[in-house]
């Protein structure tokens, strides 16, 4: 592929010396290209066998100047869903920008998209970079959106934003579509995967945690709460390949670990090839900063990774509402000597003065955003509340499944309402909240909703974020608690639920606890007691004591009955429209009335109800 003065093709060895010199080399160009800068020729030749295989298994392509044949940068496409396009990347060297051969290759992507049967196509841009904002600008393009990200080499956050222009639809010579996060290669004809380079160097994590006498028990990382922590990273996709504990009288304020731990660590990342270093205790901004000077690497704490959990699982428009809003209350505190470019400062519209520094730019944009959000969720919180209202009114209980996350939730709504929402045994599989209706016997039918799922060390941020979720705990009728009873730890697990359950102001909600997986219990004796049931909602066993127990507490033991009024009772009808359901009454020889009651008010009523037999205890005589 060629424009005028570029042609795009794939690497070759020999051009090593070239990329080196002109691109991997320069800190202007790894800037905004989120990858390190190349500063020995042994790392960069193997840099381009690495780049040889990438571009071999994908739509990469090395960048050739036409007058010199020399290698100056490269340029990447991919199909992110049917028919919408992005390019994955344009990089030139420095030497070469302002020729205008950023427009040429941006050009040539989007007729590539266009041949191959693109309708829309997609740029992204850090909100810093004003020179490729002005190119992808002046290209037609639009701004579709803007969010936080997390610059994985430092810590460092920034905006990232993406732009979008429609194309010319073209129904000859459509491509077949393969998702960008799945790439794969021709090999003897089968299909090979073929995995992404960067992303795998990023999977590699070393786990670190803390144990301080200074530290709450919430606060320090034990054994289980660091096992739960590689169970994270399993999630997010990652790779552990390595742990490192300490435990000390009190965090140090610099590094959290102290300068002797922090060296054991840096020669454990070495020594594994680890490429980011996760803390499962919570991390000040200036520590964070310190640990990824001093280790090299990125560094993360626990709240950080949840927080991208959240964000790849969130799919409805409430859900990802709550995760954007999570993740700018996380950056905000944390753009104070973040960033290099935080004392710049630009002379405001209209002013003579000195301006605003970049700091306060970014706070205020940062603010704005956050309040933004906040009013979205707002009127969420209002639909919600008319949808309540509206459920009291028609008499309809709502049952909600609160747990420990993987603990079974959804797997037990899609057993009792045949729901074929995703449960899958992985951690916050379920952000989304789910709402079915369940019939629990011939007189009680209810609304039952699936919530997402809670875990140690949540943050509070995020909690908050999702108050417009978690808020129906509060006017639940019943909470069913599910619990992992397979699980060696489901007696903490089981504390932090009832702890945030406390926090949201639900703890004086009737609540039933389900402990799940009881095909799996290895113990002697299963937990049992009042408001107790053990189940498995894989096989179905217990169910059935399971929806007794909802009615029971439902409904009370009421149940429908016909009630025979003499005219000269007809004051108990007015009883019964009090204390009771009444469906249907029929006037004829007495008052007949059809209705829901009670155990208590058909005791009152006794040989007024058809069907009524007087309770005896076992030792009295009939």
């Amino acid at each position: 592929m060629e424009t005028r003065d570029l042609i795009l093709d794939k690497a070759r060895f020999e051009d090593w010396k070239d990329l080196y010199r002109n691109v991997w080399s320069r800190p202007e160009t790894a800037r905004y290209m989120l990858w390190t800068v190349t500063d020995s020729e042994e790392e960069a030749r193997a840099r381009m066998e690495r780049t040889i295989s990438w571009q071999s298994g994908h739509d990469v392509w090395t960048v050739y100047e036409k007058s010199s044949g020399l290698a100056i940068g490269w340029a990447g496409l991919a199909e992110l869903s049917p028919g919408v396009w992005q390019e994955t990347g344009i990089a030139l060297g420095p030497d070469f920008v302002g020729r205008g051969f950023g427009r040429q290759i941006l050009g040539l992507l989007m007729e590539l998209a266009q041949e191959w049967g693109g309708t829309e196509f997609r740029c992204s841009a850090w909100s810093e970079n004003t020179a490729s904002k002005a190119l992808i600008t002046s290209c037609g393009f639009t701004l579709a959106a803007a969010g936080p990200c997390i610059d994985r080499r430092n810590c460092r956050p920034y905006v990232l934003e993406t732009y979008t222009r429609k194309l010319s639809q073209r129904a000859d010579n459509v491509r077949p579509y393969t998702p960008s996060f799945l790439q794969f290669k021709q090999k003897r004809g089968n299909l090979t995967y073929m995995p992404d380079i960067e992303k795998t160097q990023f999977n590699r994590a070393v786990l670190v945690g803390l144990n301080a006498f200074s530290l709450s028990r919430e606060e320090n990382a034990d054994e289980e709460s660091m096992e739960e922590l590689a169970a994270l990273l399993e999630t997010a996709g990652g790779q552990c390949v390595g742990v490192v504990t300490q435990s000390k009288d009190s965090p140090d304020p610099r590094t959290f670990i102290g300068e002797g731990k922090t060296a054991e660590v840096r020669e454990l990342v070495e020594a594994s090839d680890a490429d980011m270093v996760i803390f499962d205790n919570p991390l000040s901004p200036s520590q964070q900063r310190n640990l990824a000077e001093e280790l090299k690497v990125s560094v993360l704490d626990r709240s950080a990774l949840i927080l991208d959990i959240f964000a790849q699982r969130a799919r409805t428009k409430e859900g990802r509402l709550q995760v954007e809003l999570a993740q700018y209350k996380y950056l905000l505190p944390r753009l104070l000597g973040m960033w290099k470019h935080l004392e710049r400062q630009e002379g405001a519209i209209g002013t003579r003065g000195p301006g605003e520094t970049q700091l306060e730019s970014d706070r205020r944009i940062l603010g704005r955003k956050i309040a933004k959000l906040e009013s979205e969720l707002k009127d969420v919180r209002r639909v919600r509340a008319t949808q309540r209202e509206r459920r009291i009114k028609n008499e309809v209980p709502v049952v909600a499944i609160v747990g420990y996350t993987n603990a079974g939730k959804s797997t037990l709504l899609n057993y009792l309402t045949g729901a074929e929402i995703p449960a899958n045994n992985r951690l916050f599989d379920t952000l989304d909240t789910t709402t079915r209706t369940l019939e629990i016997s011939d007189t009680c039918t209810v609304l039952l909703s699936d919530t997402v799922g809670f875990i140690r060390k949540l943050p509070h941020h995020l909690v908050e974020a999702f108050k417009a979720t978690l808020e129906e705990l509060e006017y639940a009728d019943l909470l069913l608690h599910v619990i992992d009873s397979s699980s060696p730890q489901w007696q903490e697990q089981a504390e932090v639920v009832d702890q945030l359950i406390q926090e949201l102001g639900a703890n004086e909600t009737p609540r039933i606890e389900v402990f799940n997986k009881c095909d799996l219990w290895t113990g002697d004796i299963r937990p049992h007691g009042e408001d107790r049931v053990s189940i498995s909602a894989k096989t179905g066993e217990g169910v059935p004591d399971l929806l007794a127990a909802i009615g029971q507490v439902l409904d009370n033991g009421a149940r429908k009955v016909t009630i025979h009024l003499p005219y000269d009772r007809g004051g108990l009808l007015d009883k019964l429209y009090l204390e009771a359901k009444v469906e249907k009454v029929d006037y004829g020889e007495t008052i007949d009335v059809t209705a829901t009651c009670p155990p208590k008010v058909i005791g009152q009523l006794g040989p007024l109800v058809e069907g009524w037999k007087p309770h005896r205890e076992p030792w009295e005589e009939p």
